[in-house]
């Protein structure tokens, strides 16, 4: 009785350790008497090694006017006011600078800036 219970545990043991080993780990086929039995389950046309990265695109911006003073920083960033510290659809508005805010989004950083409008001007208020 004892070593059944032993047995069982050890079972329970290894069939957890099994689960958890990683998909890509595991061999896709199989050699039994001189036949390789190929795993059922993967997609058609599929071979080890061209999967490849999927590259997510950051959210377009459009970074419409700056208010900026020394008290109050402030872009218009896809129609809505944003402050420093504030984000929007994941990306944070880390920097208000008078011509450009620094985004972040995912840990990616970069520089936005206000496009100009059809006549050459700018859409920058200042305040005193």
């Amino acid at each position: 009785m004892f070593e059944s219970r032993i047995c069982r545990c050890l079972l329970l043991v290894l069939g957890c350790w099994s689960l958890s080993v990683p998909v890509s780990a595991v061999e896709t086929s199989i050699t039994i008497d001189g036949i390789t039995l190929k795993d059922p389950t993967r997609p058609a046309g599929w071979q080890a090694g061209r999967v490849t990265g999927v590259s997510v695109q950051r959210p377009t911006i459009r970074l419409e006017s700056i208010i900026y003073s020394p008290q109050r920083r402030i872009a218009v960033i896809n129609g809505r006011t944003l402050a420093e510290g504030q984000q929007s659809n994941g990306v944070k508005v880390v920097k208000i600078e008078q011509r450009r805010v620094l985004l972040e989004w995912q840990g990616d950083r970069w520089h936005a800036s206000v496009s100009a409008a059809a006549d050459g001007s700018f859409s920058i208020r200042r305040t005193q």
